[in-house]
């Protein structure tokens, strides 16, 4: 009976063991992901402004 006490806490730890590391893994993907998106949309902002900016220069709108 003890054994299986212990042989169930084992799997118990193993398996938290296991949540974290698919949890840490996760974030960091997650992390990873989100940089590069938000470095997509900066670049995407700054290519839309310069050229908003250019073609404002050229065709001033007088509101």
């Amino acid at each position: 009976m003890e054994e299986l006490l212990k042989g169930i806490e084992d799997y118990q730890k193993l398996n938290t063991k296991f949540l974290f590391s698919v949890i840490s893994t996760g974030n960091v993907a997650y992390v990873s992901l989100s940089s590069i998106i938000l470095s997509i949309v900066i670049t995407a902002r700054n290519f839309f402004v310069s050229h908003f900016n250019y073609y404002m220069c050229r065709n001033p709108v007088y509101v």
